[in-house]
C-alpha cells in the first residue's frame, strides 16, 4: 500500500487556511508511505459476516418502526396540508412569498 501526501487542489480548498492544503514544502522522501498488508480471509470472512448482521438488523428495524407508525387512513387524517392537496381551492402564500416583513 501506499500513501502519498500531496497538494489539495485549489479547487477543493474552502474556508481553512492554506497552509493545511500545501504540503509541497515537505520533502518529497517524506511525504510517501509504503508498507505491506497481507490478505487474511478469516478476518475477510468476518466482516463479510458482520456486513450481513447488519444488514439483517437494519431490516429488522425499518419493519418494527413501519408497524409502529403505519400510515394514517385516508378519511382519519384531517390536516389542512392534506385537505388542501385533495381540494386545492384557492392559492395561498406562504409569508415569505409574500414579500415584506410580515
Amino acid at each position: 500500500m501506499n500513501y502519498a501526501l500531496v497538494d489539495t487542489p485549489e479547487r477543493l480548498i474552502g474556508y481553512e487556511p492554506l497552509q493545511l492544503h500545501v504540503v509541497s514544502h515537505i520533502p518529497e522522501h517524506l511525504r510517501l508511505t509504503t508498507w505491506l498488508v497481507e490478505r487474511d480471509f478469516a478476518k475477510e470472512r468476518a466482516i463479510a459476516e458482520k456486513v450481513e448482521a447488519a444488514r439483517d438488523y437494519y431490516s429488522q428495524c425499518i419493519h418494527e418502526f413501519g408497524e409502529l407508525h403505519p400510515e394514517p387512513k385516508e378519511e382519519a387524517c384531517q390536516s389542512p396540508c392534506r385537505a388542501r392537496r385533495n381540494n386545492p381551492g384557492p392559492a395561498r402564500a406562504w409569508p415569505h412569498e409574500r414579500g415584506g416583513n410580515r
